[in-house]
């Protein structure tokens, strides 16, 4: 004999089924959630290291921080107008706020001199292998066409920011009243009296340089010129 069912019992165990799944789609939507959340913490933990990958020590290669990247960017743009070109010296972070500003209009703008290849594959309307050990070695059609430039040496001594300037002596444009384009060197603060005398730059101070590793050598910004997004009080007391 077949066995019946009391409604009021299948009412019950259906209750309780249906309640079962909320659980389980409740359990999984937190889960999901959860993961998602971990997903875009990491992604702002990264911050340009999405963008630049995993910093080469071996390059010395340290990557700004976000803030520092679209100061220096900003401050470079400054200079420029529409067809004007910037030189980034090894100092690939600014390529990401150039990428991202008002939907990457500025990128063409910049002209990225590095030598780590990688870069090539990012960015390759911009990039050109450089090595300051071959501070001669530049693409023709940029000679003496670079508005303004932003330069940061792997190398914290002076006899590597002279290769530098080779180069830039070279790609620089030269300003209507005849002075040298402006320029914005990222390099160690105790080489500060070494920079004033054999480049004529000075000290920006009260711009902090931070970058996403933490550095043993404290850096510094310099200019040739009054900074314009940089603080330039801090230059004027450089005088």
């Amino acid at each position: 004999m077949m066995a019946t069912r009391n409604p009021q019992q299948e009412e019950e165990e259906d209750d309780t089924v249906g309640v079962s799944e909320v659980d389980v789609e409740s359990e999984l939507s937190q889960h999901t959630l959860a993961m998602l959340r971990k997903h875009l913490a990491e992604k702002e933990q990264e911050g340009p290291s999405q963008f630049l990958g995993k910093e080469n020590y071996g390059l010395a290669q340290f990557w700004y921080a976000e803030e520092t990247a679209k100061a220096l960017l900003l401050e470079a743009l400054s200079h420029v107008t529409d067809g004007g070109v910037v030189a980034v010296l090894s100092a690939p972070s600014l390529m990401v706020p150039a990428q991202e500003l008002e939907g990457g209009k500025h990128l063409p703008k910049l002209q990225l001199f590095e030598i780590d290849e990688r870069f090539g594959v990012q960015w390759p309307d911009n990039f050109h292998h450089y090595d300051y050990n071959e501070a001669t070695v530049l693409p023709s059609k940029l000679l003496g066409q670079v508005a303004a430039f932003v330069i940061d040496p792997p190398r914290l001594n002076v006899d590597t920011l002279k290769e530098y300037f080779v180069s830039t002596r070279l790609l620089a444009k030269t300003c209507a009243d005849g002075s040298a384009p402006p320029c914005v060197v990222v390099t160690a603060a105790v080489l500060e009296d070494a920079v004033r005398e054999e480049f004529g730059l000075r000290p920006v101070r009260n711009f902090e340089i931070v970058h996403t590793s933490k550095l043993g050598n404290p850096l510094q910004a310099y200019t040739n010129y009054p900074p314009k997004h940089l603080d330039a009080s801090s230059w004027h007391e450089g005088i």
